[in-house]
């Protein structure tokens, strides 16, 4: 079995040098890292954003590669890198599924238009609130196989993505006349992200405390996740509950950490500490090296979670938390639900929605950016500060109580979590995706064709009988280096052996084609003046050259 994914230009890669980074990318990683290590016979390919726009190098359109250094170092030849002009064969498609985000979905598909059989789509729903999923939702309906899935990672992301594909159902409908509920989509399946556990040692708050010069006494709280606004949760709830539990005579400290993009929102944090006499209570950890997360856990003795984004469907810091045996609180959003047990490993706290704002932001969502439109309902998400400081007062108060929930929690995870369990979840999926794949019937595809398209803006096309002649310039195979860069010494060799052949006489690209030299490098050589291509049906001219020009040439 091949798992293939596609890089997007901006996709974060992997830095193991800084925890906390975006939720999606984390578990992306951990996904692969975790099948290949379940199963020593599957295999995943990366492909490489961007085309070889031509022979020498273009920096104007550089794309960088996806850094999988670290799965390679760990699993060798089972983790390739390819590029676009080398999607599967057919004797490959029969046992390749195609493993993505939710964005990616409508690229899958456009893409299995171009491949022979069919290749199973496996879509992973990261998050559900970007406005353009409806018509994404639309495309996937229209090109869905039976054989496809869309993996929900939590309850409340599987109900968000049935009413998209109930919404593109009913666009489609209405404009075809025809009932939406004839319009079946791809099956959408639940697995849960997973967390490594760490080992009993791992989780020794004394130690931890030592390291990060944390008082023994303390209460200590904790917050992991982007310290920005718009993208997980206004804190300020956080510091009002924080301030209010200090108020009461409580020793408690504060640590906030996670990527920090925005320094406006930092200063902010900082600011309103100050107000509020938290100062030299809190510790804020800004972009943190992936190493010292796990300490962090395990110096909190409750680990707590106010979202209120709508980008936020599962919650990977809430289970690694839970996977430290800490109890959490958390607000009662989305994906938490499925994770907190309310009163045995956490508590949730209530929530309130303003129907009346999210009616009124609907009319313009596809004008906002995601994360501005998920910050705007946000700031109109109410949650109930009296229950939290209640929450963190009795965790405070009942030790032994707190320490129970924590192991309530590492339990859960242990049962349900780990990642391990994830992975075999998905190989069976997979398994099931390529048995489904066989029995869909091969049909003529209407697929996007530049051909079909665009050929007629030419004069003709190129053909295979066309000559490749000599220009007769001044560029020779030694003087050609002198002036263009090229993408690998291979090219540079067989760009030297086509110049001279093409002076020694007119060749058939067929022929050109049948030795073995790339078409890119032919056209390449055409392209920038160097050989000329004549018509097959076209007497190739002689080329006379001057005295000058056969000097030059040696």
């Amino acid at each position: 079995m091949v798992c293939g994914t596609f890089l997007g230009k901006t996709l974060e890669p992997y830095r193991s040098d800084r925890g906390d980074l975006y939720g999606a990318t984390v578990a992306e990683n951990q996904l692969i890292q975790s099948t290949l290590a379940a199963d020593s016979t599957l295999k995943w390919d990366f492909w490489r954003p961007g085309l070889p726009l031509s022979v020498t190098r273009n920096p104007e359109f550089g794309w960088g590669s996806p850094d999988v250094s670290h799965l390679q170092r760990q699993f060798g030849g089972r983790v390739l890198v390819r590029g676009l002009p080398s999607l599967p064969t057919a004797a490959e498609v029969g046992e390749y599924v195609f493993v993505g985000g939710a964005p990616l979905l409508p690229v899958f598909s456009d893409v299995r238009e171009q491949l022979p059989g069919c290749v199973p789509i496996c879509g992973v729903l990261h998050a559900v609130c970007f406005p353009e999923l409806v018509w994404q939702c639309t495309r996937i309906l229209m090109a869905a196989e039976e054989c496809d899935v869309m993996v929900a990672t939590s309850r409340a992301g599987h109900r968000a993505l049935e009413t998209a594909f109930e919404a593109g159902a009913e666009k489609i409908a209405r404009r075809l006349g025809c009932g939406a509920a004839a319009m079946a989509g791809p099956r959408i399946i639940d697995i849960p992200l997973g967390t490594d556990l760490p080992p009993e040692e791992a989780l020794n708050r004394e130690h931890a405390r030592s390291l990060l010069n944390l008082p023994a006494g303390a209460f200590c709280v904790l917050f992991i996740g982007r310290l920005t606004q718009g993208y997980k949760a206004d804190l300020d709830v956080l510091l009002g509950a924080v301030a209010r539990l200090a108020a009461s005579g409580r020793d408690v400290r504060l640590v906030l950490a996670g990527q920090s993009p925005s320094a406006a929102y930092i200063a902010h944090l900082r600011a309103h500490l100050g107000a509020l006499q938290l100062t030299s209570r809190t510790l804020i950890l800004e972009n943190f090296p992936e190493f010292l997360k796990s300490s962090l856990f395990a110096a909190c003795d409750a680990f707590v979670s106010p979202v209120d984004s709508i980008q936020e469907t599962f919650g990977i810091a809430v289970l690694e938390a839970m996977a430290h045996a800490r109890p959490v609180v958390a607000t009662s959003w989305s994906g938490y639900r499925d994770l907190v047990v309310d009163g045995e490993t956490g508590f949730l706290l209530r929530t309130k929605w303003s129907v009346e704002s999210a009616h009124f932001v609907s009319a313009f969502a596809t004008l906002l950016h995601p994360p501005e439109l998920a910050n705007y309902l946000s700031q109109r998400t109410v949650v109930d500060i009296d229950e939290f400081v209640h929450r963190l007062e009795y965790l405070a108060s009942n030790p032994i109580a707190a320490e129970a929930m924590g192991r309530r929690a590492r339990a859960r995870v242990i049962e349900h979590y780990t990642w391990p369990q994830i992975a075999r979840q998905y190989l069976d999926l997979w398994t099931d995706q390529l048995e489904r794949a066989r029995s869909v019937q091969t049909r003529e595809r209407a697929s996007f064709d530049y051909n079909s398209f665009f050929s007629h803006y030419a004069d003709e096309a190129l053909s295979a009988h066309d000559m490749l002649v000599s220009s007769g310039g001044r560029w020779t195979e030694q003087n050609i280096t002198d002036f263009w860069g090229f993408g690998n010494a291979r090219q540079v060799t067989e760009v030297r052996d086509l110049i001279r052949l093409c002076r020694i006489a007119p060749t058939r690209i067929a022929d050109l084609l049948d030795q073995g030299y790339s078409r890119d490098c032919i056209l390449w050589l055409a392209k920038k003046g160097i050989c000329r291509i004549v018509s097959a049906s076209a007497r190739p001219e002689p080329v006379y050259e001057s005295r000058s020009a056969a000097a030059a040439a040696g």
